[in-house]
């Protein structure tokens, strides 16, 4: 599986995007406070997870071998 993936962040916002390619998976996460891209990038995890319906926490922690985060 592989995650495209691109945040950013201007003073008051911060926001994560991604793509699942091989999943047809799009994903836009916004938040309302700035500098606040861990907590967007432990959404989008959690999204990949129930979605893909994985073992919870699959995607954040790394431990699959078939998991490859690009970051653009």
């Amino acid at each position: 599986m592989q995650v495209v993936w691109h945040d950013g962040a201007i003073p008051g916002f911060s926001l994560l995007v991604a793509f699942l390619p091989g999943d047809n998976l799009g994903s836009a996460i916004l938040a309302n406070m700035d500098e606040k891209q861990s907590d967007t990038m432990s959404i989008l995890c959690r999204v990949i997870d129930e979605t893909l319906d994985l073992p919870q926490d699959v995607v954040r922690s790394g431990r699959s071998p078939h998991i490859t985060l690009a970051y653009l």
